[in-house]
């Protein structure tokens, strides 16, 4: 049933109901009669403002009922889609953190090894960006605020996938690996913090961005949004 006739119902019964049960006080009032001498008429109208006063709190009820089973499938077809989501883009967030680890053993590694020497850094990788293209489609279903975020998230990912490597003399290493690793850093805590949107999503049910923010802001420490530190 369309939820305006739903609406229309709700409002009409008790409407009807009191307006009935008011004419027959009045009855009684004017010609000083108990409600046990009501004649028939009467009694039937009474009998009837009841009825309605019964399928008005029952039909309420239903539509409470109604209204929490569509917000429980709501909730389970949102989370449906945000999970395998999630789970690429923790494979992407943990791939750029090893990646990280590698670039910071080469730095610290500079040291050691002769300046005229080659050294050899990840500049990019290939993220995956799969099962995003699967479900971007679908993406509207999560609400504006979730679709935009990420769809720009994967949109970046996308544009810098790619294997790249950079080779420089050692000598000349360590400021262009800090600035790969600076570049790198600030990637993973974007990525970071979309995971914890997502992992908000999953955790309340809904997809208001006011509702997400607050929970991600209310954790007292975030697993992805921390990035890598770097003691540089």
């Amino acid at each position: 049933m369309p939820r305006n006739y739903e609406r229309l119902i709700l409002i009409l019964l008790p409407v009807l109901a009191i307006g009935s049960m008011i004419a027959v006080l009045i009855w009684a009032v004017q010609h000083g009669e108990s409600l046990a001498d009501l004649p028939n008429g009467w009694a039937t109208l009474l009998g009837a403002c009841l009825q309605m006063g019964a399928v008005y709190f029952a039909a309420r009820m239903g539509f409470r009922a109604q209204d929490r089973h569509t917000e429980l499938v709501r909730q389970l077809t949102v989370k449906a889609l945000v999970a395998p989501i999630k789970a690429e883009l923790v494979h992407d967030y943990e791939y750029l953190a090893e990646t990280m680890m590698a670039n910071r053993a080469t730095l610290a590694a500079l040291g050691a090894v002769d300046p005229a020497s080659p050294c050899v850094v990840t500049r990019y990788i290939d993220f995956g960006t799969e099962i995003f293209d699967a479900h971007r489609a679908r993406l509207g279903e999560l609400g504006s605020f979730l679709a935009y975020v990420i769809t720009r998230n994967f949109l970046f990912l996308k544009a810098a996938s790619r294997e790249e490597r950079v080779e420089v003399r050692a000598a000349d290493a360590a400021p262009v690996i800090q600035d790969i690793l600076l570049a790198q850093n600030a990637r993973l805590k974007s990525m970071g913090y979309v995971i914890d949107l997502l992992q908000a999503v999953e955790e309340t049910g809904s997809t208001d961005e006011a509702v997400l923010r607050n929970h991600v802001a209310s954790r007292t420490q975030s697993a992805f949004a921390g990035g890598v530190a770097l003691d540089f």
